[in-house]
């Protein structure tokens, strides 16, 4: 287990929101995009690691794709640094969404008996700029483990796509609806996860808490129809 892990909460006597930021770093990003993502990062540990309810609720890991896969393991908001992130590379989606579910998993095990804190429901956030380069056998299997902790109410899983292309490719992952960032604005996502995780924050274990019309608010954006169930070609 990761040293990282065997740290307790900043305040053990509220509910931890394990909240997974997966960000696409790939050589796409270069220019532009890279910077507003390193600027939206570190607009978003500015807002939360002072807002009186996430500084005590909230842990963040951060996990990248781009050259490999880099998991960032989870700490109190308080004490994340966000790195300067630098675009290199292809798009391991489905590795980094695999990584990201194991790791937090063994997090929320830990909290839960060793440190024996209520843990809610984790969220995972993801974005991406294009089509993903994992294998298609890494694909099914990363769309398969969503669906299971989907279905059984374990976890929630968010995607946003910065094109009609990213959104389509991404959409046979999730079983929510894939959001379209408009203008290609990270710093937009920062801020969606912001308010989404202050949202879960101040939520109870027992709840089950549905960001989609916050998030539809946000971008401002129609309700789309549930979409139906398909695969990419070669899956």
């Amino acid at each position: 287990m990761d040293r990282l892990l065997r740290e307790p909460p900043t305040n053990s006597s509220f509910p931890q929101c394990l909240a997974n930021l997966l960000i696409d770093i790939s050589g796409s990003m270069l220019g532009q995009s890279i910077d507003q993502v390193n600027r939206g990062a570190a607009e978003f540990v500015e807002q939360l690691s002072h807002d009186p309810v996430t500084r005590d609720t909230l842990q963040v890991q951060l996990v990248t794709f781009g050259d490999t896969v880099k998991v960032r393991p989870f700490v109190p908001i308080t004490r994340l640094t966000p790195p300067t992130f630098v675009a290199s590379g292809f798009t391991p989606l489905a590795e980094a969404i695999l990584k990201a579910i194991k790791r937090t998993e063994k997090h929320s095990e830990f909290l839960g008996t060793a440190a024996e804190v209520d843990v809610l429901k984790p969220h995972y956030f993801l974005f991406s700029d294009g089509i993903p380069t994992s294998e298609p056998r890494l694909c099914r299997k990363a769309a398969a483990a969503i669906k299971r902790r989907e279905d059984a109410k374990q976890a929630a899983f968010y995607g946003f796509g910065v094109n009609d292309a990213a959104v389509k490719a991404l959409q046979p992952l999730f079983r929510r609806q894939v959001f379209l960032l408009g203008d290609q604005d990270f710093v937009q996502f920062f801020r969606i996860v912001s308010a989404s995780v202050l949202r879960v924050s101040s939520s109870s274990v027992s709840d089950d808490v549905d960001l989609s019309p916050l998030i539809h608010n946000m971008l401002q954006l129609p309700q789309p129809k549930r979409p139906d169930p398909k695969r990419l070609p070669g899956w």
